[in-house]
């Protein structure tokens, strides 16, 4: 621990003093101009960490949560399996279905609509999941389908896309799905009876709708189609542990470093190519990170906020975790509301875990989003997000934002969607 917090003293120094010189020189073709700092990485495979990512799991969560979290987690899977997939790839619902969250105690419950015809027309569907809902599950009945939900949600933020002068889109913060409550709850800024009933009569009546207040410091204005560079989009600033991009000595990438001003998410390959995912809002295409690669690929739009980066040959890629102890699974699983959720940002510096909130978050220009109430700060962006059973840490994808100047509230993309825009598949 000594040799770690002189590593990264004199880092910090190094880099301070250095980046105050470069502030009046014109930029070279580097990314950020050429910085040098220590190489880290590798100074700490003897370490002993200070908490288990095990450790941590219980602190958060505690024992019983957990068991029965995974559980839930193997019937969530298994009930995936048997539904379609379109020719995008994204999972087709049968209209039965409601969708399913996990509770405070970890128990899986899964919504059947009460609608008959619905019903009736997927009985052929219901009848493939009965042995699965047999396994201890919560069946709760209730009025929405999540087919309606989710088309709902699309369309309220297409129409605020669509009508961003509008006098009413200038009040609405965020949306996001809750399974728990059937509802897709609409935030406004300014919360009072004239702009609840100016919503309802302009966008849409529907008895779906909750309206509700924004939370303090947690907004945008439709207006803008793009993060703001200063409260938004997680850049590093003063992460003094961080790889630098000039490096000129072999560099191990693992989830959870930070290289110039980003966050290594996974480890990716597009058409054999290798290289890493991050977020998209923290780079730009073709830009040149120093020594460690080229971005190649790169998307912030509809529901992903992603970018691919061509590392060079003096890097070589892992799944181990950045200064934690623990390994990164590639086999991805689906988010579901209610589920525990861990993430791994570079300047936090250790694992963060909390609950999802929501699998369709609408924010800014993006929709599809998952929401969850864990802890994030800027430079976290692009970090590794996962889920899964005690015995894997299952990629589900990467940092995207989050409250501003930082607190609970961090969101992220699937990593799914990363596959689809990017064709990146993690390994």
């Amino acid at each position: 621990m000594k040799k770690f917090l002189a590593v990264c003293l004199t880092a910090f120094l190094m880099f301070n003093s250095t980046a105050y010189a470069l502030s009046s020189l014109q930029r070279n073709d580097y990314a950020f101009g050429s910085i040098e700092m220590l190489i880290i990485d590798d100074l700490f495979e003897d370490e002993t960490f200070a908490e288990s990512l095990d450790e941590h799991l219980i602190s958060v969560f505690g024992e019983e949560f957990l068991n029965n979290h995974d559980r839930s987690m193997v019937v969530v899977n298994e009930i995936y399996s048997l539904f379609p997939s379109n020719r995008l790839g994204y999972t087709v619902y049968p209209e039965f279905f409601g969708g399913m969250f996990i509770d405070e105690y970890g128990n899986l419950v899964v919504h059947l609509i009460n609608d008959e015809v619905a019903r009736t027309r997927s009985i052929q569907d219901l009848g493939n999941i009965e042995f699965i809902l047999e396994q201890n599950v919560i069946i709760s009945h209730t009025n929405h389908s999540y087919n309606y939900l989710n088309r709902l949600i699309e369309y309220i933020h297409g129409f605020m896309l669509d009508n961003a002068e509008s006098y009413v889109a200038r009040y609405v913060s965020h949306m996001y799905l809750s399974v728990r409550s059937n509802k897709v709850v609409v935030a406004l800024n300014n919360y009072n009876e004239d702009i609840k009933a100016l919503f309802r009569h302009i966008v849409t009546d529907s008895p779906a709708i909750k309206l509700t207040e924004a939370q303090i410091g947690f907004g945008f204005n439709f207006q803008h189609d793009h993060y703001d560079l200063v409260e938004n989009s997680l850049y590093l600033e003063d992460n003094i542990c961080v790889l630098s991009i000039d490096s000129r000595g072999p560099i191990t990438a693992r989830p959870g470093m930070g290289v110039d001003r980003f966050t290594i998410g996974y480890r990716a390959a597009v058409n054999g190519v290798q290289g890493v995912v991050t977020a998209g809002h923290a780079v730009y295409l073709n830009q040149r990170i120093g020594l460690f690669g080229t971005v190649t690929g790169r998307m912030r739009s509809i529901n992903v906020d992603a970018a691919f980066i061509e590392v060079t040959e003096n890097v070589t890629l892992s799944n181990n975790f950045f200064m934690q102890e623990g390994q990164l699974n590639p086999w991805t699983t689906h988010p579901v509301e209610g589920a525990r959720v861990t993430m791994l940002g570079a300047r936090t510096g250790s694992f963060q875990s909390g609950i999802i909130s929501s699998t369709n978050f609408a924010y800014s220009i993006l929709t599809g989003l998952v929401l969850t109430d864990v802890f994030g700060q800027e430079g976290d962006s692009g970090g590794p997000v996962f889920t899964g059973t005690a015995a894997s840490n299952n990629l589900i994808g990467i940092i995207t934002g989050g409250r501003t100047g930082g607190g609970h509230g961090a969101f992220f993309t699937r990593e799914s969607n990363i596959r689809s825009a990017l064709r990146a598949a993690p390994f």
